[in-house]
């Protein structure tokens, strides 16, 4: 199994992630879940998405 972090946005990106890619995925044993950047999404800069990156990686496998 491989944990795959996907930081979003917000809502509509945390959407598709559930929603889409979690099914398509899974057959190949890639369980992908979604986490809005400092839990509410919105206003975003690189430092704070850079931040939450690596702070994911240590509990998963991937973060994209």
């Amino acid at each position: 199994m491989i944990r795959l972090a996907a930081v979003v946005e917000g809502s509509t990106e945390e959407n598709f992630v559930t929603r889409l890619l979690y099914s398509h995925l899974l057959p190949m044993d890639v369980h992908i879940h979604p986490f809005l950047l400092g839990g509410r999404g919105g206003n975003v800069t690189v430092a704070k998405l850079a931040l939450d990156m690596w702070d994911l990686k240590a509990s998963h496998d991937a973060v994209t």
